[in-house]
């Protein structure tokens, strides 16, 4: 039997979509206009996500 990768649904992002993320989260919660706080939360980058990317993920995604 050949292994046919993890089991669960196909990824939200796109395969380049991950790394933009990443760097858009390097530059810190301030930067997406969160200056109070300097935390990343959950829902903060599930809002992150729908700003940069036309997807909508839960919570229980991120």
């Amino acid at each position: 039997m050949a292994a046919r990768g993890p089991a669960g649904p196909d990824p939200k992002l796109s395969d380049e979509q991950p790394a933009r993320l990443k760097a858009r989260l390097e530059l810190g919660p301030a930067a997406a206009g969160y200056r109070e706080d300097q935390r990343w939360t959950l829902a903060r980058i599930v809002a992150l996500i729908a700003t940069m990317f036309p997807i909508r993920v839960a919570i229980t995604t991120a």
